[in-house]
């Protein structure tokens, strides 16, 4: 991103689009966009779940290394529980580790069971890259559940060397990258103008941000919980619910 905001001005008859990054519009060039992901929104959705499906009350979400957009699917994740507890007077617990890298899974399946053993937590939210799969070695291992990211893990796992990985994994919070980018292509090839030298929020009102809803999903989460999910994703998309978000934050 900083190399390509610092080339654009050299190119002003070449469009360029960045992703996955939060920049103000005084950072852009004219010539350039960048596309933001309301991760937050998902998480909050995936916060509800974990809360609901712990047996021991305490949840954990492991992240990579932490970033300004890492700490904001925490934050959505952590106000997700929160809400949780609200409407249902519980009183779930969040723990949290960074393992330092998003290569390191061996380092990441040692802080999850320092989690499992000494916070009792049974519910994971992996935000870690290629660290996640040390995430859901730990919980295979022992008997918990885990929550993918990003794409849907379920389905990559059960195509994959290790498919028994996929049966910890109830959900992912997905981002959509490509409906975004074919939207943004859309705006385009309409003569719309108005993203350059802007950044443009996607999340759950534009499909963008989600969770995966599959057989396994269905199998192994209540249906009044997917319910409740369901309900929150609607008054999130239209605003009925905010969302709190880490760069809200001073």
């Amino acid at each position: 991103m900083e190399t390509m905001a610092k080339l654009a001005p050299d190119y002003p008859d070449v469009k360029f689009i960045g992703f996955d990054e939060h920049w103000s519009d005084e950072q852009l060039p004219d010539n350039m966009t960048c596309l933001f992901y309301a991760q937050n929104e998902g998480s909050y959705l995936v916060g509800m779940l974990a809360a609901a499906m712990t047996e021991t009350g305490t949840v954990g979400v492991d992240v990579g290394i932490e970033t300004p957009g890492i700490n904001d699917f925490v934050t959505g994740y952590i106000d997700g529980v929160m809400a949780w507890n609200e409407a249902h007077g519980t009183d779930v617990k969040v723990v949290k580790a960074a393992c330092g890298s998003w290569t390191d899974p061996a380092t990441m399946k040692s802080l999850v069971l320092d989690q499992i053993r000494n916070n009792n937590a049974d519910v994971f939210f992996q935000v870690a890259g290629g660290s996640g799969d040390g995430l859901f070695e730990a919980c295979l291992e022992q008997g918990k559940w885990a929550i993918g990211v990003d794409s849907d893990q379920y389905a990559a796992y059960a195509e994959s060397e290790n498919p028994e990985k996929a049966d910890v994994i109830i959900t992912s919070m997905l981002k959509e990258v490509g409906n975004s980018l074919v939207e943004l292509f859309h705006r385009v090839e309409e003569g719309d103008d108005s993203m350059w030298g802007h950044t443009v929020n996607f999340g759950l009102a534009d499909d963008s941000i989600s969770y995966v809803d599959n057989d396994y999903f269905k199998e192994v989460v209540p249906e009044e919980v997917r319910n409740e999910m369901q309900e929150a994703k609607e008054k999130v998309a239209s605003g009925e619910i905010d969302v709190k978000s880490y760069y809200d934050f001073t």
